[in-house]
């Protein structure tokens, strides 16, 4: 609904004389608004669903490209490791799951 007719019907109720109408028409103009600003609220969830399901295909395709590799072939792996690089360990699936985790609760 284009706005400027919202802005008309307001300005017409606060010169109309009868009590009922004026409040009707002013119960409307507050309705359509409230729609206006949930189907807003409503777009922008959609758009951060989007950005959520892309991050969350990047990171199953991350921790599942690393199942059933060849050994002579590259995959994307994480490593999780010490800040000296001695103690290391490969994260493939439910490992990476299980650390992404316990990181996020800390």
């Amino acid at each position: 609904m284009n706005e400027d007719l919202v802005k008309q019907a307001r300005r017409y109720a606060a010169k109309d004389e009868y009590y009922v109408t004026k409040r009707y028409i002013t119960e409307l103009c507050d309705e359509v608004e409230r729609l206006r600003n949930i189907n807003t609220n409503v777009f922008s969830k959609i758009q951060d669903n989007k950005e959520i399901w892309a991050d969350a295909e990047r990171y199953k395709w991350l921790r599942d490209s690393a199942w059933n590799v060849d050994f002579e072939a590259v995959a994307p792996i994480v490593v999780n490791c010490d800040n000296r690089m001695e103690k290391f360990e490969w994260l493939e699936g439910s490992k990476l799951d299980t650390i992404i985790d316990e990181w996020r609760k800390k």
